[in-house]
């Protein structure tokens, strides 16, 4: 599986990450647990996921996209996600993880919503 890359893009006080790869157990996992988590343990309270590039997500990467979320919003913070494949967000919506996050159909959607 390829191994999972990122990009961070600053616009306010959001961050953007923009993920490539598969977010999967012993690989891609530890890369999103790590590279979101020092942003919350930063300070940081606005986080967008570009998922546009995640080719594939197990079980494992999706609980960390869950212990992340949760760990924001002790934090008073929030993760959006953006930009989900179908096959993730098919994924989100039989795990009902749809209801946990708030998903949008692009980057742009998630920054409005948080102006909102």
């Amino acid at each position: 599986m390829a191994e999972l890359r990122f990009t961070i893009e600053i616009i306010g006080d959001v961050r953007i990450l923009a993920f490539e790869g598969s977010v999967h157990m012993g690989g891609g996992d530890l890369i999103l647990k790590d590279s979101v988590r020092k942003l919350i343990d930063g300070g940081i309270k606005k986080i967008i996921l570009d998922l546009s590039g995640v080719t594939a997500i197990d079980s494992v990467g999706i609980g960390q996209l869950v212990a992340l979320a949760v760990s924001a919003r002790r934090q008073n913070g929030e993760i959006r996600l953006a930009a989900l494949t179908k096959k993730t967000r098919d994924l989100m919506e039989i795990v009902r993880l749809n209801t946990v996050f708030s998903c949008h159909d692009s980057v742009g959607e998630a920054l409005k919503a948080f102006e909102g």
